[in-house]
């Protein structure tokens, strides 16, 4: 039997139908709101260059095993080698979402701003999730390139900047920076891929940015998160994430807990950001104040004579022994912490989470600047 040719021209329309409606219904998904977004913003233009690919490959191995189907991962990715890409990671690899100049500096405000807005555009949620992946100082002032501290020199206080996260070339979002650049009470949690970011000056600054933070009080070494073993937790409903997050805390430290020599080095919290107010009054209704100090007594986190940071408990027991009075504060700030007991060659014996600059004498202009800071301006009274 001989099949008519009106007959194909009839199928043929009813085939392309279906295909343009297929087509139409996945451009429409793209754009679909999720339940959350999750933007990885890998300021990589820098010494950890290496590292973006690695973390890469890492995602696409826990999103193929991801079994949150309610939300999307983006990621920023610069290694200063080709065009920086917003890139969506599903569990079939990668796909390019936009792609931004060579020369985009991903320290500047108003390039993180754009890049949001365009997360934003493309992958619309109910909720949001951010990691920021690079180098980070805490809430410590910028130095000059010379590793020496003896070597910081400065015009004046005014021209001295608070260093904080996302070294591209020679240029760093400063802490100020980073309060201009994340929107008020939008992320559901921020994790810090980048050292020292457990600094109490520098989370409260952000208190308002996020839900939950979490970060190390320390150096992290450059594999930085276990990637492939944590996505499915940063996509999980929002009733179940603060266990999550906790999740993740524990996944990052048995990771490097189970690597041997120099490898088995970190620390890492989980911090509940509306409480931080409350740890800021009750410190500042004791009048405690770490002034007088003797800093060489109490845990440091910095294994070099940069960004001076030390063990918030250590420090505040330091100037008054009874850790009682502000332990129920302190408590609910920091809802789980884990360490290695050396980070390195540096041994740990006390570590509750966060960190706190203590002022030394050899340092005025620090100080100064460390007077200035919000957290300090909340704890003592005038």
């Amino acid at each position: 039997m001989k099949i008519s040719k009106s007959y194909f021209i009839y199928l043929s329309i009813i085939i392309l139908s279906f295909s343009f409606n297929s087509c139409r219904k996945d451009e429409l998904n793209e754009h679909l709101q999720v339940q959350r977004t999750v933007l990885v913003y890998m300021a990589g233009d820098n010494s950890l260059s290496s590292y973006v690919e690695t973390n890469l490959a890492q995602m696409e191995q826990g999103m193929k095993t991801n079994q949150q189907d309610a939300g999307r991962l983006l990621v920023l990715a610069d290694d200063g080698n080709i065009n920086t890409q917003l890139i969506e990671i599903t569990n079939n690899g990668r796909k390019i979402l936009k792609s931004y100049d060579t020369n985009l500096n991903t320290a500047e405000v108003t390039t993180f701003q754009q890049v949001w807005k365009d997360v934003k555009s493309l992958a619309p949620a109910s909720g949001y999730g951010l990691i920021l992946w690079s180098h980070g100082t805490g809430w410590y002032p910028s130095r000059s390139i010379a590793s020496n501290v003896g070597d910081f020199k400065v015009e004046s206080q005014s021209k001295v900047r608070m260093r904080a996260f996302g070294l591209d070339g020679n240029d760093w979002m400063s802490t100020e920076d980073l309060v201009t650049a994340l929107p008020d009470n939008e992320f559901e949690f921020i994790i810090f891929d980048a050292c020292y970011m457990a600094s109490v000056e520098l989370l409260y600054s952000l208190r308002e940015k996020s839900t939950y933070f979490i970060v190390s009080p320390t150096e992290i070494l450059g594999s930085g998160l276990p990637y492939d073993e944590i996505l499915n937790e940063v996509l999980v409903p929002k009733s179940e994430l603060r266990t999550a997050l906790k999740r993740i805390c524990k996944k990052y430290f048995d990771y490097y807990e189970n690597q041997s020599g120099s490898f088995q080095s970190a620390t890492i919290s989980l911090i509940c950001a509306n409480k931080l107010s409350n740890l800021a009054k009750k410190i500042r209704d004791l009048n405690l104040t770490l002034n007088t100090v003797n800093y060489a007594e109490v845990q440091k986190f910095n294994r070099q004579q940069l960004y001076p940071c030390f063990d918030f408990t250590d420090a505040y027991l330091h100037a008054n022994n009874s850790r009682n009075e502000w332990s129920e504060e302190l408590d609910s700030v920091v809802l789980v912490e884990y360490h290695t007991k050396n980070f390195i060659d540096l041994p740990i014996s006390s570590c509750c989470g966060l960190s706190t600059y203590i002022p030394q004498g050899n340092e005025p202009i620090i100080n100064e600047l460390y007077r200035n800071t919000l957290w300090y301006k909340a704890v003592n009274k005038k």
